[in-house]
Order: C-alpha cells, then sequence, then structure tokens
C-alpha cells in the first residue's frame, strides 16, 4: 500500500478542509435515511470535512459493485475528493476480498476509506494496521476455502470407489417340483 497524508488532519501552518465523499448502499430507500443520518451526524464531528459529493446505490440482490460505487471510485481517481465515507463497511460489500480491492484502489490514488459506525479509518497507522490484517484473513479464509473444496473432491472420488452396501448372492430355487430342494 502506499503511504498517503492522514485523512482525519489538516496540513500543518495552514487551514485546509478535507473533501468528503459520502457512499451509502441499500436494498431499499427506506434504508437509506437511518445510514445518510448518521453520516451527517459523523461529518458534524468533523468542522474540518467538507461534504463534497455525495453517491447512492440502491439495489435488490444485485452481485457486484453498484454504478454508483464504480462511479465514486472513479471520481476518486480524479482527485474529486480525499476521503469515502462509508456508514459501515458491510454495507459497501460482504466479500472481504471485494473490501480489501476497493480500499486497494483508493490508496493507490491517495484517498482513505473511513467508516461512520466501526472504529475503521485508511488513514491513520491503525487502519492501515487493521487492513493489513484483514489481507491476511482474507488469504487465510481462502485457502481454507481451497482445502475444503479439496477435501471435498476427495471424498466424492474415494465415495465413488467404494459400495454402500454388501451386495448378498440370491440363490434361485426351481419352483417346479414343489420348491423342494434337487438331493
Amino acid at each position: 500500500m502506499t503511504h498517503h497524508r492522514s485523512a482525519r488532519t489538516t496540513v500543518p501552518g495552514r487551514e485546509r478542509s478535507i473533501r468528503v465523499a459520502t457512499y451509502t448502499c441499500a436494498r431499499a430507500y427506506s434504508d437509506v435515511a437511518w445510514q445518510e443520518a448518521r453520516l451527517r451526524a459523523f461529518l458534524d464531528t468533523r468542522p474540518e470535512w467538507r461534504l463534497t459529493a455525495s453517491y447512492l446505490d440502491v439495489r435488490p440482490r444485485s452481485r457486484g459493485r453498484g454504478i454508483q460505487l464504480r462511479r465514486a471510485l472513479r471520481d476518486a481517481s480524479q482527485g474529486r475528493f480525499d476521503v469515502l465515507l462509508i456508514d459501515s463497511t458491510s454495507r459497501l460489500t460482504r466479500d472481504s476480498s471485494e473490501l480489501l480491492a476497493i480500499i486497494g484502489e483508493l490508496d493507490a490514488v491517495g484517498v482513505a476509506m473511513c467508516s461512520a459506525t466501526e472504529n475503521f479509518d485508511t488513514g491513520t497507522p491503525i487502519g492501515r494496521f487493521t487492513t493489513q490484517l484483514l489481507a491476511a484473513v482474507t488469504a487465510y479464509e481462502a485457502v481454507m476455502r481451497d482445502r475444503k473444496a479439496g477435501l471435498r473432491v476427495h471424498r466424492t472420488r474415494a465415495d465413488r470407489g467404494r459400495r454402500r452396501r454388501p451386495r448378498t448372492r440370491r440363490v434361485h430355487t426351481d419352483h417346479t417340483d414343489g420348491g423342494a430342494p434337487d438331493r
């Protein structure tokens, strides 16, 4: 990860406001109001932060990045804001590898990501440490997922070669003489 200025501080010697963009993602418009209220309350505690853009994705059960998230990442690469403020990382994505990819894209262009409800800010040293820890956990999850998939394949192949129940021989009797055995 590249090093960039902290999103929580101003440049020493001059007053500089930090340009902030918010991103909200919800399944329905009814979920948007409380997220935006928390983001506004968080912004009110940071007088040096100035809201410059807001992005909103309302998408029912859609996988992948929303249209507005892609737009936010594009605007970040163009230098339109310094911090992307989100309500929660779970609202951004539920996949840890996707979260790391988004953080990496933002970090590459010098934009920090901050969560209003979690203690997560990639513009601080502890936030960068948390990101590294998340990367390690994600790598571990991937290894364990691959290992479990390999075990499943191994078990399936082993089960195919093994009989589940033993076959019994059927004794055919000749019923033409009343079922009496031959002597």
